[in-house]
């Protein structure tokens, strides 16, 4: 017997009554005001990631967590009377979810992840396993790289279940959504590598010496704009030049992609990086021209500007090299289309190119008015309701995205492929340094 203002026990965790004689072994157990509070270490350690679930309307590109890799928690177990060490990567799969909480609990202790506010409407992260891990992402809400990132809080709590309210832990961990730079896709409840379109050898884009006109008619190198500049546009509605803004301005980077160099009958040569799209004047639209399928348009008519106003010049010549060559590419508001190196242009996105003019073009370069109003009767206009929580208005009237109802109707583009759009080209454009 050992006398001690702390309490006995026996081997088996029994107290021993110390007025009587007793038998060895026994073990020390300390009482509630010297146990230590749990410690945890670790938190933050995981890896951030963007998760894409194919299914419009409830979840898309947004960033997620991976909370417990790397998380070690050592705490006092009160049933056994000993210092325990807990790996919580070994709960990945086990828990239970409810809202933004995740909860594993037995005998010993309950430990608890509860997600935090992203928004100032009260949204919040909430747990999802993927891959036999435990993630916590918004699901309802995108936030990106661009203005519209959020921190995100989580908070940690751990506590014995044979033990006071004393023996507790509550800490929490923030996770800056700015550093999420790797990008996977979430299909059918798996991880599997994803390519943006903004990854460098697959953008569809131009080179950095295109000359793009401005609104007062000169011309100035893409890789020296600023993204504030008004630039010389046509407009379909009118059927006539105007000016517009930049909406987007992206330098996608040096690396290893396929350059198209094509040389028009009256002395025009621009070059398209991996692809780029031309208005062709018998096609009546613009066609995206690739490494594959350039040669083909060998022969045809495309639009370019002259000084009172447009005429046609003829694809001649098409050389396709692989080279390293920066990428560079624009949309323009509203209108999205710029003049590249004299030639009627606009850059290629995910879904390709028809999503950003669904209308038919008469032969003076302007939207049939009759067919566009039989295609908004029929298929509608996407709402600014619609897409509050992931755009504001300025984005939304920026790309015009009112008349991509009429795109995702006719099938020129998916809902998927919009969300993938809006992530790469309006909330995380990457603008010149």
């Amino acid at each position: 017997m050992v006398a001690t203002d702390n309490l006995i026990y026996d081997a088996q965790g029994e107290k021993i009554n110390t007025s009587a004689e007793c038998s060895l072994p026994f073990v020390l157990k300390a009482s509630k005001t010297s146990i230590p509070d749990p410690v945890i270490s670790g938190v933050g350690s995981g890896t951030s990631i963007r998760l894409y679930e194919s299914s419009w309307g409830t979840e898309y590109w947004r960033p997620a967590y991976d909370v417990l890799t790397g998380v070690k928690i050592s705490y006092w177990s009160a049933s056994e009377g000993v210092t325990k060490n807990l790996n919580a990567e070994d709960l990945n799969n086990a828990g239970t979810t409810s809202g933004n909480v995740w909860t594993y609990t037995c005998d010993d202790y309950t430990f608890t992840i509860t997600g935090g506010a992203v928004h100032s409407d009260g949204t919040t992260i909430t747990p999802k396993v993927v891959d036999g891990k435990l993630y916590f992402a918004s699901m309802n809400k995108h936030f990106g790289t661009g203005t519209t990132t959020r921190d995100i809080i989580l908070t940690y709590e751990f506590k014995d279940n044979n033990a006071s309210d004393k023996e507790e832990y509550k800490g929490t961990a923030k996770y800056d959504t700015e550093e999420v730079y790797e990008y996977k896709d979430f299909n059918n409840g798996s991880l599997v590598e994803h390519t943006s379109s903004s990854s460098g050898g697959s953008s569809p884009c131009v080179t950095p010496d295109t000359l793009v006109t401005l609104a007062d008619g000169s011309q100035q190198r893409i890789d020296s704009l600023t993204g504030d500049e008004i630039l010389k546009v046509w407009d379909f509605e009118t059927g006539d030049y105007t000016e517009a803004p930049i909406a987007v301005l992206r330098n996608h980077g040096l690396s290893n992609n396929t350059v198209i160099t094509m040389e028009f009958d009256n002395g025009i040569v621009t070059k398209a990086v991996n692809a780029h799209g031309y208005y062709d004047a018998d096609a009546r639209r613009f066609v995206e021209i690739t490494g594959e399928n350039a040669e083909n348009y060998a022969g045809h008519s495309f639009v370019v500007e002259t000084e009172d106003g447009y005429t046609t010049a003829v694809l001649e010549k098409v050389t396709v090299e692989e080279k390293e060559v920066e990428a560079w590419s624009i949309l323009t508001a509203n209108n999205y289309n710029f003049i590249a190196d004299g030639v009627f242009s606009i850059t290629s996105s995910v879904g390709g190119l028809e999503y950003f003019m669904p209308y038919e073009n008469d032969e003076n370069l302007k939207i049939d008015a009759a067919k566009k109003q039989a295609d908004i009767e029929k298929y509608g206009l996407f709402t600014y309701d619609e897409f509050k929580h992931i755009l504001t208005e300025e984005q939304f009237e920026a790309i015009n995205m009112p008349q991509i109802k009429v795109s995702v109707g006719k099938g020129y583009i998916t809902m998927e492929d919009l969300m993938r759009v809006i992530e790469v080209e309006v909330l995380s454009p990457s603008r010149p340094e």
